[in-house]
């Protein structure tokens, strides 16, 4: 990490010692100084590995957002923050009880897209809080799997926190998948009921990043910047249930071919880059792979 400082560093024309850096990894790992950070680290005489503690390392493009979102929203407080000169970006370590987490301006020091999971206890006490001063964010509801139940919300720079609890009478936790998901198949093949699938919409669209998802008497809407990426299909040529969702021209055939008892379209939908999806035809990984390929046909086309 000292070789990558002091690579980043020079390239912006700023010079600094070994002894600097050295000293810079340590406010990054959370340590007095580097004195301490060594005795910390080289603590176990025998030479057995031994692990303390792991500080997951996001992406944060923007100190302003980032703080508002954190601190006003989340509601972490800044452990410490870091600068590797006056006018450079800053690095930023939170905490809220036991949880700790890194923001980085640094690409080199981060995996862009990162999911972090942090376990709590009290997960409907904790949406209840963040709705109170939500600001326009999107919340989405306490999700049940088998393992315990999870509250997932992405932030301004695509990482996505999964607040997690376990069941109160202490069941052993079980695998998680990737995607927030129960890992049964069973489940993620389900189809979903006439009376939920909407609201599951707003719940996997919330947690794209820059996506605000709304629900009232004309339907659920995602949009991305004031652009709708998915909509509840309301044109009377549309059959009852069905989701409209930004796609290409070309994705969209290969979709109408492929499945048509879930896709289809109505000479009013025809001119538009969309599919019309019949939501009690698919499934819960059909449907978030669906809105992740329209939030990026979005993002990509802008309109």
């Amino acid at each position: 990490m000292a070789r990558r400082l002091r690579a980043a560093m020079k390239a912006r024309g700023l010079t600094v010692t070994h002894a600097d850096t050295l000293e810079i990894v340590a406010a990054q790992l959370g340590f007095r100084d580097w004195n301490t950070t060594s005795a910390t680290l080289n603590a176990n005489g025998s030479g057995e590995p031994r692990f303390n503690q792991s500080v997951p390392i996001m992406l944060s493009l923007d100190e302003g957002m980032c703080r508002k979102f954190y601190c006003d929203f989340l509601g972490f407080e800044i452990e410490f923050e870091h600068r590797l000169a006056p006018n450079m970006p800053v690095y930023l370590a939170l905490r809220r009880g036991e949880a700790q987490l890194h923001l980085s301006p640094l690409r080199e020091d981060v995996t862009e897209g990162s999911a972090v999971l942090i376990w709590m206890t009290s997960i409907e006490g904790y949406q209840r809080e963040l709705a109170a001063r939500s600001d326009g964010h999107s919340i989405p509801k306490v999700a049940p799997h088998s393992w315990g139940r999870e509250l997932a919300i992405a932030d301004p720079f695509g990482n996505r926190l999964r607040f997690c609890e376990r069941p109160a009478n202490g069941t052993a936790q079980g695998p998680i998948g990737i995607d927030g998901a129960d890992t049964q198949e069973a489940r993620e093949g389900e189809l979903f009921s006439d009376t939920m699938s909407f609201d599951l919409v707003r719940e996997i669209g919330a947690e794209l990043p820059g996506v605000k998802a709304t629900g009232d008497s004309l339907g659920t809407s995602l949009k991305m910047g004031g652009v709708i990426l998915a909509c509840s299909a309301i044109h009377k040529s549309a059959e009852p249930d069905s989701l409209m969702i930004r796609v290409s021209y070309e994705r969209r055939n290969v979709l109408l071919a492929e499945s048509p008892e879930a896709y289809y379209l109505t000479g009013h939908y025809d001119p538009y880059p969309v599919v019309l999806v019949r939501l009690s035809h698919i499934g819960c990984a059909q449907l978030r792979a669906l809105l992740k390929e329209g939030w990026e046909f979005v993002r990509r086309e802008g309109r």
